[in-house]
């Protein structure tokens, strides 16, 4: 009796924990202060003309099996103005701390940029007066043609926080809301 008292409990105790359902999200010091519909303004430090970005902000999970869901976070910023050159910017974050942003360029050829790497993080960025204690400088590496950005700035909190052309353009985050 005490022998099946016993298996029963082993067999329990694994039923329950393979039955776990996991979840693996993003930390909150690394979710967006951006929401659904937002605008960010970034202006250009040669002739102050402004970039106006739409954004629509996607939260959801991956569902690798049935009881493993990892939390994954989409930011779209769609340029609302004409300026000439690429259409938007795409944005993933993932549970595992890892983002890849994307510029969409002439007939959907896109660059890649990843924050993987600890050799991209630069501290405390001054950027149009305010201070970003963390940003990751992401670079592609292949030459991109100069319709496309050849480096951004990005920060976990405020997404894309400038982004530079080869030509010295360079259009810097202009939101007030930065700052609250």
């Amino acid at each position: 009796m005490k022998d099946t008292i016993t298996v029963l409990s082993i067999m329990l105790f694994l039923f329950t924990a393979c039955d776990r359902t996991t979840y693996y999200n993003i930390p909150d010091e690394q979710k967006p202060l951006l929401v659904n519909n937002d605008t960010v303004l970034f202006v250009d430090s040669l002739t102050q003309k402004i970039d106006t970005f739409n954004i629509k902000i996607f939260d959801d999970y991956f569902i690798s099996d049935n009881r493993s869901f990892a939390e994954y976070i989409v930011i779209r910023c769609f340029r609302q103005n004409k300026l000439k050159g690429f259409k938007e910017f795409h944005i993933t974050e993932t549970d595992k701390s890892t983002v890849m942003v994307s510029v969409d360029g002439y007939d959907y050829n896109y660059l890649y940029f990843y924050v993987d790497q600890s050799d991209i993080i630069k501290n405390d960025i001054n950027i149009r007066g305010v201070i970003y204690p963390i940003v990751y400088v992401l670079k592609p590496t292949l030459n991109m043609p100069d319709t496309l950005p050849n480096k951004v700035y990005y920060s976990y909190k405020y997404g894309i926080i400038r982004y530079e052309y080869n030509d010295g353009r360079k259009y810097e985050l202009m939101n007030e809301s930065v700052t609250k």
